[in-house]
């Protein structure tokens, strides 16, 4: 049975990560399209099965796709501790948070902490994500309508939606605001659970780590910024369709996650092929797979199969 320390502990957290969530990433307009790129194989099983694949957070294409948010999160912490006495931080609570900091610099942070991600991009036709996210020449861009995404209202459990910061003033603004809100949450759970203060720590540092992972992963360096990236995160509620794929770098853990509000197909605008001699051959592929599944199950839409603008050479 959760204690009540630990409720209201996770209670008030969650609410923290979706407030900062709403006030800082998902509040951006969302564009009309939304393009995934991926293998063909992909694009067939969102068709067939009706939901998408979100990749646990530790197996991206970048490895490094969380060092950004945890070196923001480093650096505002040391400006913090340099300037604690005119904040008038009291050491006895900000020992604690630099304790919580510091576990940061373990290169397994973050082993126990399962998210999942599904990318999206604004840009429909860029070479450098056709060779980053693609498969060669059986690669696809599909073009999702945003509108018809079952994203959930801002809240843990829930898929979370917003556009992937790249700007680093905005980067320090949200770490900043989440250090000195993590501060406070010590500073009240010692006075309010004094017989409990070292559990409540334990189950504030496990959900302190939840929303720097969770916030970190919309943060990217500025070099990526022309990827313009939108992205959902789970991180709870879906080990129950957890389930494994075979790459060439070993398994990866995915989830399936059921994001259409009706079925994929009425979400789907269009898709894109990279430019081939054999294109027309692969869109008659793709326009007898669309036809077949319509027919099974009597959808009447037809699908709109573009080639690429750019020569791409793999």
């Amino acid at each position: 049975m959760m204690e009540e320390y630990e409720k209201q502990i996770e209670i008030n957290v969650s609410a923290l990560i979706n407030k900062f969530f709403v006030r800082f990433i998902s509040n951006n307009k969302k564009p009309k399209n939304f393009y995934q790129y991926s293998a063909i194989s992909s694009f067939k099983g969102v068709v067939e099965n009706n939901n998408m694949w979100a990749t646990h957070w530790a197996y991206l294409n970048d490895a490094k796709e969380l060092k950004c948010g945890v070196e923001i999160v480093k650096k505002v912490f040391l400006e913090m501790e340099r300037n604690k006495k005119d904040l008038k931080l009291k050491s006895q609570y900000f020992d604690i948070l630099k304790s919580f900091v510091s576990y940061l610099n373990k290169d397994d942070a973050f082993d126990k902490t399962d998210v999942y991600i599904l990318c999206f991009t604004e840009k429909k036709d860029q070479l450098s994500q056709w060779r980053g996210y693609g498969r060669g020449y059986n690669s696809i861009v599909v073009n999702y309508n945003p509108a018809c995404l079952k994203i959930g209202e801002h809240s843990i459990g829930t898929p979370l939606m917003g556009k992937v910061i790249y700007d680093e003033d905005q980067q320090k603004k949200i770490m900043v605001a989440y250090l000195f809100r993590i501060y406070k949450m010590i500073d009240e759970i010692h006075k309010r659970f004094p017989k409990q203060k070292k559990a409540a720590e334990a189950v504030l540092f496990g959900d302190f780590m939840v929303g720097i992972l969770t916030l970190s992963l919309f943060m990217k360096e500025k070099c990526w910024c022309e990827e313009k990236e939108w992205r959902v995160i789970l991180n709870d509620g879906v080990s129950n369709s957890l389930d494994f794929k075979e790459t060439n770098k070993g398994f990866v853990p995915y989830v399936k996650v059921p994001i259409f509000k009706e079925h994929a197909i009425k979400c789907i605008k269009d898709v894109r092929l990279p430019k081939s001699s054999d294109f027309t051959l692969r869109k008659k592929a793709i326009e007898m797979l669309w036809r077949n599944f319509c027919s099974k199950n009597g959808i009447k839409k037809d699908l709109v199969v573009n080639q690429s603008s750019i020569s791409i050479v793999y």
